[in-house]
């Protein structure tokens, strides 16, 4: 009796010791102590809601660490001299998450969406009138 009680504690040892195999988490948790006002990013109003949908869309360009504007989704960009007229060149290979490739099109769809020429209301806070 004793002998048994000896080796099962020895393989529980053994069990509890042994190496587990590594999981690999596929995705990011986070929690959030504030409601977002949407998960549409052309109409999140508060900073909170902002600062969340940051990590979910990207935008052509981005603050670098020191502050300054550097290409995100864009390659790379180019401002005229009047300061009126961006020119922005696509990173090549960027997915949807259903797997869609971005191109062109798209940037178009939503600069134009975001500026209320589909119909639809102005994000009127990212852009001044001329």
């Amino acid at each position: 009796m004793e002998k048994n009680i000896i080796i099962n504690f020895i393989n529980f040892c053994f069990c509890c010791l042994s190496k587990k195999e590594e999981s690999k988490e596929e995705s990011i948790r986070t929690v959030s102590t504030v409601d977002i006002d949407s998960l549409n990013p052309y109409q999140v109003v508060s900073s909170n809601s902002d600062q969340i949908l940051l990590n979910v869309f990207e935008g052509l360009v981005m603050p670098g660490t020191d502050g300054t504007v550097i290409p995100a989704l864009a390659e790379s960009y180019e401002v005229s001299e009047d300061g009126k007229t961006y020119t922005f060149t696509i990173r090549k290979g960027v997915k949807f998450h259903n797997g869609n490739d971005m191109d062109i099109k798209d940037v178009e769809f939503s600069l134009n969406y975001m500026s209320g020429k589909l119909g639809n209301a102005p994000t009127e806070a990212l852009f001044e009138k001329y």
